[in-house]
């Protein structure tokens, strides 16, 4: 992505690789990539209406830079993206680096709390001499009781460092992210496995979307001559379906599918059994 144009107009629709490392583990030496932080995927999108279709400006919003983050891949880097689908096109979040600093701060503060409770942890083990000034000149029932006394503390110690570990847990479990742009002085809780548009500004958000091609995992060179199996069911391309020579156009496709799934759930209410069932039985394809 370094050497492509970043002032091409698609640039900015697919997410950008910002750095990588390499990981010694017990299977090998592995890469890893970092990119930029974005937030829920067009699927996640579409749950939030309930799967009865995203609205018609949203859709042509989206379906644009889609494409033209698709041009860019194709045009300025030849690559066939492979896997296009609602699952792997993702909604960018203004400023939200600000925001995961400020909530980062946050759970680094919960941690440095931790130290107290590792000190006594240490000291919760304490022998029952701990204290004692001459051990050897006091009887052995004098003994007895101060280490039945000395496990009993024990005990309480270690369940009370059980509780702090509980709620530290908790804690680091529940991350929030503060928000600024409501007027209100609560935190919204957002879950791990993805960053809501809606839960740091507003559901008119949504009418300024920015959306990203994500997950080229599965991507290929568009010089190549393939005619493998690519893309989810849903979304395969009929020269895929086939066998047949497939190239770039099947991306195309894609796109066209994922389009029809937005609107045609807002417009007519249909789920995608229904979809495919008005194509199979259409006349244009009643004769295959």
């Amino acid at each position: 992505m370094y050497i492509t144009n970043p002032e091409s107009k698609g640039w900015q629709h697919v997410a950008q690789l910002l750095t990588h490392f390499w990981h010694q583990g017990p299977n090998g030496k592995h890469a890893c990539m970092t990119f930029e932080v974005l937030g829920e995927s067009l699927l996640s999108l579409m749950k939030r209406y309930n799967y009865k279709g995203i609205p018609q400006h949203i859709v042509k919003r989206i379906a644009k830079q889609v494409l033209e983050g698709l041009d860019y891949l194709h045009r300025e880097c030849g690559i066939v993206h492979t896997d296009l689908k609602p699952e792997n096109v993702l909604v960018w979040i203004p400023n939200i680096e600000a925001y995961l600093k400020t909530d980062t701060a946050d759970i680094l503060k919960e941690i440095n709390m931790a130290p107290p409770n590792i000190e006594r942890r240490r000291s919760s083990t304490a022998s029952w001499k701990d204290g004692v000034a001459d051990v050897d000149n006091i009887s052995k029932s004098k003994k007895k009781r101060l280490k039945k006394k000395m496990k009993k503390k024990n005990e309480e110690a270690m369940q009370q460092n059980n509780e702090d570990d509980d709620e530290l847990e908790d804690t680091l479990g529940n991350l929030k992210i503060n928000t600024q742009w409501n007027n209100t002085n609560t935190s919204t809780v957002i879950p791990s496995c993805t960053l809501d548009i809606t839960a740091i500004g507003s559901e008119k958000e949504l009418d300024n979307i920015v959306v990203k091609i994500a997950d080229l995992g599965n991507a290929c060179w568009m010089d190549g001559e393939y005619t493998h199996v690519i893309q989810t069911r849903q979304y395969r391309s009929p020269e895929v379906i086939i066998g047949a020579k497939w190239t770039n156009e099947a991306d195309m496709w894609s796109v066209a599918c994922m389009v029809i799934f937005f609107f045609f759930f807002f417009v007519t209410g249909s789920s995608s059994c229904d979809i495919f069932r008005y194509l199979v039985t259409s006349k244009r394809f009643s004769n295959y």
